[in-house]
């Protein structure tokens, strides 16, 4: 379809600011900060699916005293003509007829360039007086380089008083560190959209009608980690009597509500390579580039869904991880090691199980086992090991550093390592029986009160 003919094609209802949920929670601490900090060029709310991005702008608009106007972006909009189209109608149902010579050039052949087109509707923008605020919602679906292009001619050389708001599940590819740095961007990520418990014991109690114990409350939000969505999936699970005990912190990725949720709108919208690599990672409490590398693209071919890693790396994954806020955190100010949301990893274990078969989900654990081994990460060696059943190199790494932590007299963790064993593997290991005669020497010899069960 020709951008002209796209153009004429708007559907008004993109055009409205979508209505508040009938049960929300105010967040007066995010729509005053954001109230105070409105005359920037730019206001970027950015997070996973899911954490009230686009409620909590809608909210802040309904407080502010200027003209708003919103657009709810789709795929269909990375026609360049269809966006521009949304995007001048949207500054027209504030202003009116503000912007003839930029919608002009939706009806020329051929079209003029990027900058062109930029520095006109840059002029327009200027000459209208009064503040206002455009939020272009969704903006993450948005992968046309054109589109990129024109939003950063705009931001370049900003109106005075037009302010920008893209709401998106990850960081647009604009120059958003120029303009941190310049104190012209405002961004509203994952932590500040996070529920706090006072906000998520006032939900629970609109969502269920009942108060819920301050001990149930902290259950839920250290497993939910301030995920509004998961908040209220699970007090629809409690409603409906799907897990009766729900409330009380045990919302499980095996719910069908949030299974469903997590599929449509994360794991099914990814490429094959990439959610390859999500479920593969999955085994992982924390994660580095290196040790995703060695997960993803080792030369061992799982069968999976039998994608090609040959254009992909660990570090261009964890990138994308990053830049696709998919519910990953931050374990480190380096941002060297990440980890899942609990809820997310559950739900990838889950898929991974479904997907592969089990003597593949044994192989990465051996490979994660063997990459935290050579990395001097010994406990979470061992736990992989033994994940995978592979109790000869766990045995092997535990008699490997035996000698180093028994001159440390770092008793307590080889007490620890040697509890993860069972005890028909202990009663056939040589190394394992070595080690409780060390153990026992060293409790007789202090005079340790323990009770020893090989002593």
């Amino acid at each position: 379809m020709p951008d002209k003919e796209i153009a004429n094609a708007l559907i008004q209802t993109k055009l409205n600011r979508p209505p508040l949920p009938l049960v929300m929670v105010h967040r007066p601490r995010l729509t005053k900060w954001l109230k105070q900090r409105q005359n920037r060029p730019l206001i970027l709310v950015t997070a996973p699916a899911g954490y009230g991005k686009s409620t909590l702008i809608s909210c802040w608009l309904s407080s502010v005293d200027c003209p708003t106007a919103w657009v709810s972006l789709d795929e269909h909009d990375n026609q360049f003509g269809s966006f521009l189209g949304y995007f001048l109608a949207a500054i027209e149902t504030i202003f009116p007829n503000s912007v003839p010579e930029t919608r002009a050039f939706l009806t020329v052949t051929p079209q003029p360039s990027i900058t062109a087109i930029g520095h006109t509707l840059i002029n327009e923008l200027t000459q209208i007086e009064q503040p206002f605020i455009l939020v272009l919602d969704d903006y993450h679906l948005i992968e046309t380089q054109t589109i990129h292009n024109l939003l950063s001619e705009l931001l370049a050389y900003p109106p005075p008083n037009f302010h920008l708001v893209l709401g998106t599940r990850m960081d647009p590819p604009l120059p958003l560190a120029t303009l941190r740095a310049k104190n012209q961007m405002v961004e509203v990520r994952i932590q500040d959209l996070r529920f706090t418990q006072e906000e998520t014991q006032k939900l629970f109690q609109k969502l269920i009608g009942n108060p819920v114990a301050l001990g149930d409350i902290r259950a839920m939000d250290a497993q939910v980690e301030g995920w509004v969505t998961g908040l209220r999936l699970a007090a629809l699970a409690y409603l409906h009597r799907i897990r009766p005990d729900t409330v009380q912190g045990k919302l499980s990725a095996q719910n069908r509500y949030v299974t469903e949720y997590l599929f449509t709108e994360i794991l099914a919208k990814q490429a094959a390579t990439l959610s390859d690599c999500l479920l593969k990672t999955s085994i992982l409490d924390r994660f580095c580039a290196d040790l995703c590398k060695a997960i993803c693209f080792s030369e061992t071919k799982l069968a999976g869904n039998g994608s090609s890693h040959s254009d992909f790396s660990g570090m261009r994954f964890l990138e994308w991880l990053q830049s696709s806020n998919l519910f990953v955190i931050p374990q480190d100010d380096q941002c060297e090691w990440f980890r899942y949301h609990q809820l997310f990893q559950e739900f990838l274990q889950q898929e991974l199980a479904r997907r592969f078969e089990p003597d593949e989900i044994v192989k990465l654990h051996i490979t994660a086992g063997r990459w935290f081994a050579q990395n001097g990460w010994l406990e979470e060696a061992l736990d992989h090991f033994l994940a995978a059943g592979d109790t000869t190199d766990a045995i092997e790494l535990i008699a490997q550093h035996r000698h180093k932590l028994m001159n440390e007299a770092r008793w307590p963790i080889l007490d620890n390592w040697l509890n993860l064993f069972s005890d028909p593997v202990i009663e056939h290991s040589p190394e394992l029986w070595m080690l409780i005669t060390w153990l026992t020497y060293h409790h007789c010899r202090t005079g340790a009160d323990v009770c020893w069960k090989y002593g």
